[in-house]
């Protein structure tokens, strides 16, 4: 055929028909694109329209921190006709797999805040279950409202078969609440986790670390669900050189017919891994991988897995804000005597305690510091002052100064001197106290009484030795 024919052909007619209508149809199609886009401002106040069914009067309310640890702020505004409620756009995470959008109203009162009103959903993304929220579970989140509140699916707050959902949207409310409180109040959070870094794989709440008997870091991790993944109870340590030293699953979370590799389970898979061997795996983000890609979290339960490694980055890259946050003297006997931010103590590797420690002064001394070594049998083995807090025209004794004086002591030995309280007995009575420099003598026998006291507190009895704090 001769591209004459070809012009003239039926072909030729039915593909300039088509690429018309084609033509046609895309102007119309971005015609009505313009026309029926829902703008910014028509969005708002069909919000409005939905929780208040009447105009109200708002002002634009900046949002200094839109990324919180389980939920992202989208807008916020300020309802100036509703005695300055804020109205507030809080995504939740945490859902199924995804998210699910809010705007909740944040009551105030006397510039706090009194109450959650309505609450309505927006939009989400990766949730199934969401035919089952009604607007009475919504409603329930202004029932049950009280001062303090920090709103999960444990206490109540879910839709039983749709409790993924249910957790996004506490996280949801739970940022709208805190946005206004932090950012719009000056309210402090007393969060102690507001430092620490991938808290959005962490049920805070139920979180806990302490020291441990090797100086490192034991957390007791209630790690977020995932997919098809509940809730896990993890303990996990991290060591002093910031490798993990134990891992164990205490409550495993697997659920819907996938079963958590025993490797996972037991710790196996974790100890000895840094922050960085969990990254190269998840990115700094930690973002989960798919179900389909071969990394080592396609175990067959790859969302309990991807939990179980969120929990492992947790305890890793937080070791230092956790250690800096823990009170190493909690529970101890006698602190009042001691600079708790100055002390510290080492187990040594014989279950001797040395403590180099920071005394309080009293009377006409200043400081004193004083290191002080406690064998296993409870005697002070060691006693060294390095600060001599005495002040003129006093001198601590000679034998108070090297130390002669408490070697081989017991509580006992202290106690009887100063009773249980450890009291100041005075200037004028004839006790062991009463050498001429009194209130220094008095200062090292409460060190002395601290470092006895408190040995069983850093060598736990089923210790077998290690460094417990330096």
């Amino acid at each position: 055929m001769t591209a004459k024919e070809f012009f003239k052909s039926t072909s030729f007619k039915c593909i300039v028909a088509l690429l018309s209508i084609l033509l046609v149809c895309g102007i119309f199609l971005t015609i009505m694109h313009g026309l029926l886009e829902v703008t910014a401002e028509e969005k708002l106040a069909r919000a409005i329209n939905k929780i208040y069914g009447k105009n109200v009067t708002t002002e634009v309310s900046d949002i200094k921190n839109k990324e919180l640890d389980l939920a992202t702020i989208e807008e916020a505004y300020c309802v100036t006709s509703e005695g300055g409620n804020y109205l507030v756009k809080s995504t939740g995470k945490g859902g199924f797999a995804g998210t699910v959008t809010c705007w909740v109203v944040v009551e105030i009162k006397d510039n706090n805040v009194s109450g959650i009103g309505k609450v309505t959903i927006d939009s989400y993304v990766g949730e199934t279950q969401m035919a089952e929220i009604k607007q009475s579970f919504l409603d329930s989140f202004s029932t049950g409202y009280k001062d303090g509140i920090y709103y999960t699916t444990d206490d109540g707050f879910k839709v039983s078969s749709s409790t993924k959902s249910s957790n996004a949207i506490c996280n949801a409310v739970n940022g709208a609440l805190q946005y206004v409180k932090t950012e719009k109040l000056g309210m402090e959070t007393n969060d102690i986790f507001k430092d620490f870094a991938y808290t959005q794989f962490i049920d805070k709440k139920s979180t806990t670390f302490k020291l441990s008997k090797d100086g490192g870091i034991t957390y007791n991790i209630t790690a977020n669900g995932y997919g098809y993944a509940d809730k896990f109870e993890i303990e996990i340590t991290v060591s002093k050189d910031k490798t993990i030293s134990a891992y164990k699953v205490t409550k495993d979370g697997s659920s819907g017919g996938y079963e958590t590799p025993e490797n996972i389970v037991n710790g196996e898979k974790f100890i000895g891994k840094k922050l960085e061997d969990i990254t190269a795996i998840l990115g700094e983000g930690l973002e989960y991988p798919g179900d389909d890609l071969n990394t080592e979290i396609n175990t067959g339960s790859s969302n309990s897995t991807y939990v179980c490694y969120a929990a492992a980055a947790f305890a890793l890259a937080n070791y230092d804000v956790a250690l800096a946050n823990i009170d190493m003297f909690e529970n101890f006997e006698y602190v009042k005597f001691i600079n708790k931010s100055k002390s510290k103590y080492v187990v040594n590797d014989d279950l001797s305690v040395t403590y180099t420690l920071n005394v309080n002064s009293y009377g006409y001394t200043d400081k004193f510091e004083i290191e002080i070594t406690v064998s296993k049998d409870n005697t002070i083995s060691d006693f060294k002052i390095t600060k001599d807090g005495t002040t003129d025209p006093y001198e601590t004794p000679a034998n108070i100064a090297n130390g002669k004086k408490f070697i081989g002591m017991k509580l006992e030995d202290i106690t009887a001197v100063l009773g249980e309280g450890l009291e100041y007995p005075g200037d004028d009575k004839n006790t062991e106290i009463n050498t001429g420099a009194s209130n220094s003598t008095y200062v090292c026998y409460t060190a002395a009484a601290f470092a006895l006291a408190n040995y069983d507190n850093c060598v736990p009895a089923e210790s077998e030795g290690g460094n417990a704090n330096e």
